[in-house]
């Protein structure tokens, strides 16, 4: 955003939330909350890893009651999975889950509208949307544009799509389950760390597999304890303050 003099973004995201993964999300959450940070949670409203979250109450009052605590809901694609089309950045940054690197306007629009179906039946009404591995095709931006949505994220920037303008802060993962995942620990270590000392806009997005080894538990531990060092805020909190400083 050109002009822009306010503080730096400083968001922590979890990714690929859904009842299958419930556990290891709450314990990322918990870990988050122990260090007072505020958190976005992206949730995967489809069938995914055989369940559903209108087949999961307890999931839904999870959810409910996160939101209620200050944390933001927000949609991650239908199902998170990737489409016949896949090139590489599919492959490097989704692992095969691109869901929306490829779509049209009219086949992300009939997806992105189940997913906001599924939310109001439980009770959530999601502003925001971060496609799998970031990966949006013009297509999906212009049907998050149709649907009224108020962001989206790229690996590299923070979209507010009701101003058309961009918010760059680059999104650090640890790659964990990967063949680099030792590289990615050390890397997104030292960047987190470098940024947050120099003032600089930066993302810290988890997953539920930082959780499955205990060198990545003990990193995604100080990598949280880095961010909540300054000021953080959830996705849907930074746009509504931008909208306020700009009006």
């Amino acid at each position: 955003m050109s002009g822009r003099t306010h503080a730096p973004v400083r968001v922590v995201s979890i990714h690929d939330v859904a009842p299958a993964t419930r556990e290891a999300c709450g314990h990322l959450l918990s870990l988050c909350e122990e260090s007072g940070v505020l958190v976005t949670l992206l949730v995967i409203p489809g069938p995914w890893r055989g369940s559903r979250t209108l087949d999961d109450r307890a999931f839904a009052d999870w959810l409910l009651a996160a939101r209620d605590r200050g944390h933001e809901v927000s949609l991650h694609g239908w199902c998170h999975e990737g489409g016949v089309v896949s090139g590489l950045a599919d492959r490097v940054l989704a692992r095969g889950c691109g869901e929306f690197a490829h779509l049209s306007r009219a086949e992300a629009r009939r997806r992105l509208e189940s997913g906001l179906e599924v939310m109001d039946r439980i009770g959530v009404t999601p502003v925001g949307f971060t496609a799998p591995g970031w990966l949006c095709s013009e297509g999906s931006k212009q049907a998050l544009i149709d649907l009224g949505f108020a962001y989206t994220t790229s690996h590299l920037s923070v979209i507010d799509l009701a101003r058309s303008s961009t918010m760059p802060a680059p999104a650090l993962c640890q790659r964990p389950g990967s063949t680099i995942t030792s590289l990615g620990i050390r890397v997104v270590r030292r960047t987190l760390v470098g940024r947050v000392a120099r003032g600089k806009s930066v993302r810290l997005a988890l997953h539920p597999d930082d959780l499955s080894t205990e060198p990545l538990v003990e990193a995604t531990r100080m990598l949280i304890q880095v961010m909540a060092t300054g000021s953080t805020s959830t996705y849907a909190d930074l746009v509504t303050d931008i909208e306020v400083a700009t009006a």
